[in-house]
């Protein structure tokens, strides 16, 4: 019976991003290594960038995008604060956990996490004449402010970093060769999926696409069957635990694969 031990997961996160999850995981007795599929650097024009969210400060909405987008934005703008008709919106609980340790109070979709769940919520249901400020990263579908706008919304978009391909050496490549034979690949960024597809050594890439990989979402499952992936399994969110829940749910799986084929009876010898 195949143990946590036995099984590696990769986690693609970008650089630095990981470790809270690697922690968890380790703790749970598997093996891990972490390859990122992204490095989050400076904005294309930080000045304007800047000035943006200065001028956002009198927003009707404000809408944080990511967690990497928070840290930016404090970055680039130490002092921001909102007035206070404006209201702060997260796509999901960790965006909202990093507005409430730069001390804000934001709003959250209580069952999807992601573009859909936002535009569910009331005061995005009908922004007709309302400012409505994105901040981000530069690509994405673009699915929240196509349809703000085409519900009537005056919507402007703050790119606060930019997702790079991640720098890959030696180290990186000898962690995701140094695991167990049982590979589950974690995903949460079409970006991450799109860069180490180009960028990882053919060999590397096929043992992935070979192994099961855990989505953080329909969407980025659909990114990953693009890029040749074809065993997958869809977390619930992008949250750590329903990762981990999801993880746990491969190697339940591949236990009782491995279960069945050890207790499958032997063929008996054909006498002629």
């Amino acid at each position: 019976m195949i143990t946590r031990s036995e099984f590696g997961v990769v986690l693609t996160r970008p650089a630095g991003r990981a470790r809270a999850l690697a922690a968890r995981l380790r703790q749970r007795g598997y093996a891990v290594a972490a390859l990122p599929g992204s490095s989050i650097g400076p904005p294309p024009d930080p000045v304007a960038a800047r000035a943006a969210l200065i001028t956002a400060r009198a927003a009707d909405v404000v809408v944080f995008l990511s967690p990497p987008a928070v840290a930016a934005a404090f970055t680039l703008a130490p002092s921001l604060a909102f007035d206070r008709r404006t209201r702060v919106l997260a796509p999901g609980p960790g965006t909202r956990a990093a507005l409430r340790r730069r001390g804000l109070d934001a709003e959250c979709p209580e069952v999807r996490y992601d573009s859909e769940g936002l535009l569910a919520m009331p005061v995005l249901t009908r922004p007709a004449g309302r400012r409505v400020v994105l901040v981000g990263a530069p690509g994405g579908r673009n699915l929240l402010a196509r349809t703000l706008r085409d519900r009537g919304a005056l919507v402007e978009t703050i790119h606060g970093y930019a997702r790079r391909p991640a720098r890959l050496d030696r180290r990186h490549l000898e962690a995701l060769a140094g695991l167990p034979a049982a590979v589950n690949s974690v995903w949460s960024s079409v970006d991450a999926i799109a860069h180490l597809s180009a960028g990882l050594p053919p060999a590397a890439l096929d043992r992935l696409r070979r192994a099961v990989a855990t989505a953080s979402s329909e969407r980025v499952a659909t990114a990953l069957r693009a890029h040749g992936f074809h065993r997958i399994v869809v977390a619930a969110s992008a949250r750590p635990a329903d990762l981990v829940a999801a993880i746990e749910q491969v190697v339940a799986s591949h236990r009782k694969a491995t279960e069945n084929t050890c207790r499958r009876p032997l063929a008996r010898p054909t006498i002629r």
